[in-house]
């Protein structure tokens, strides 16, 4: 417990050193040691963007981090439906005729 909490206050005590610009250096640069260049213009896979836009604009509409999850997840399911649907009376179909199947 001590322990864990020095090192905490460590942490936090270098954290607060760095200015926004130094931490911002430094992701940079990280990025570029992995092979990616921040710079680059970020170009989405469209059906991602348009959920990320969707996403953002509930929040801005709702105000509220955990309720636009439980928003975006019904919004979800909604727009699956159609599917889920299918898939279940498919099931019902293989369980009814199970017993036929079993018999030949």
């Amino acid at each position: 417990g001590v322990v864990l909490a020095q090192q905490r206050r460590c942490f936090w005590s270098l954290a607060r050193a760095m200015s926004a610009d130094e931490v911002m250096e430094k992701a940079r640069l990280n990025a570029m040691a992995l092979g990616f260049d921040p710079m680059e213009v970020y170009e989405p896979f469209l059906p991602v963007d348009i959920w990320q836009q969707a996403f953002v604009a509930m929040h801005g509409f709702i105000g509220h981090g955990g309720l636009t999850v439980v928003g975006a997840a019904i919004l979800i399911r909604l727009v699956t439906l159609p599917w889920n649907l299918k898939a279940m009376q498919k099931q019902c179909d293989r369980n009814h005729l199970m017993p036929i199947y079993l018999s030949l």
